[in-house]
């Protein structure tokens, strides 16, 4: 994190994921790690509305600020920025004009999390500017609120946890039933050892996902939790 006058920057990492594959939205445990690849989010004051600009998209966006009911009126990249402020804003934040400028080298649609990389870097970034002083679950609670609610991508929150509370040379195991976390050293470096992430050219996109919806439909009657891994 790096603040100066009136501007705030917070980078967060995507992830891969070393155990646990579609266990997040069934209460199971996971253990993923944080890349050194992610997304930097740059927050200054603006003179009026929400101004949203990408490195990675042609155009910026510009809102007036509203709660979710904006969201049909911007482009879907822009959800993932504009998302925590109008979520702030429906939970009764007065969020001011703000300009975020969001840069990410994690590739879009490779299963590496470039979308919980995107928002948590705004969301700890508006926190930070802002001053909210949100703790480690409600952080946790708004960028998953983010991308179920404003995105309508069925995460599970394993992509949000790690992206959040990642270290360096470790693994961060996490208990889905409850979101507990722990960090598991894992020096591969120190042990001579490397990741191999294979890039299957099979595009993949959270929100149009229905893995969550299938688990739940293999569900007890009663159960109402489609919520989708990346």
């Amino acid at each position: 994190m790096t603040r100066e006058a009136l501007v705030t920057s917070w980078f967060a990492p995507g992830r891969i994921n070393v155990i646990g594959e579609h266990t997040d939205y069934n209460d199971g445990y996971v253990l993923p790690m944080a890349l050194a690849m992610g997304c930097t989010a740059t927050v200054a004051d603006a003179p009026a509305g929400w101004r949203v600009v990408s490195r990675q998209a042609p155009d910026g966006v510009t809102a007036t600020p509203s709660g979710l009911r904006g969201r049909d009126e911007v482009p879907e990249w822009s959800r993932y920025v504009l998302g925590a402020l109008w979520l702030l804003t429906d939970r009764g934040v007065d969020v001011p004009p703000l300009e975020v400028h969001v840069d990410s080298d994690v590739p879009s649609g490779a299963g590496l999390s470039s979308s919980a990389a995107l928002v948590c870097s705004v969301v700890r970034a508006v926190d930070d500017h802002l001053g909210l002083g949100l703790d480690d679950d409600a952080l946790f609670a708004l960028t998953r609120d983010v991308e179920n609610d404003a995105v309508g991508a069925p995460t599970g929150g394993m992509d949000q946890l790690v992206s959040l509370r990642g270290e360096t040379g470790h693994a961060l195991f996490c208990d889905m039933r409850t979101h507990e976390t722990r960090s598991v050293p894992l020096d591969l470096g120190g042990d001579d050892l490397r990741v191999l992430v294979a890039d299957t050219r099979a595009p993949y996109s959270p929100s149009e996902c229905r893995c969550g919806a299938a688990a739940a439909r293999r569900r007890p009657v009663g159960w109402a939790f489609p919520r989708c891994a990346t």
